[in-house]
């Protein structure tokens, strides 16, 4: 899934979050049946790679969204 959302979101995080906004990959992934939404960003995947606590990083992404 190519999104331009996506990737302008992973340059923000990278930027927020990371020296000299070293790129990050976002994999979005479809939101479960029971959900309004048609994608998401999994801020669990990304707290490694950000070295944020998940709720920081979805704090950050939804201002940014």
């Amino acid at each position: 899934m190519n999104l331009k959302c996506i990737k302008d979101l992973s340059h923000f995080l990278a930027e927020t979050f990371l020296e000299k906004g070293k790129p990050i990959e976002i994999f979005p992934e479809l939101c479960p049946p029971n959900m309004n939404e048609e994608i998401t960003v999994n801020c669990f995947r990304l707290a490694r790679d950000l070295r944020q606590k998940p709720e920081v990083i979805a704090k950050k992404a939804s201002e940014f969204l």
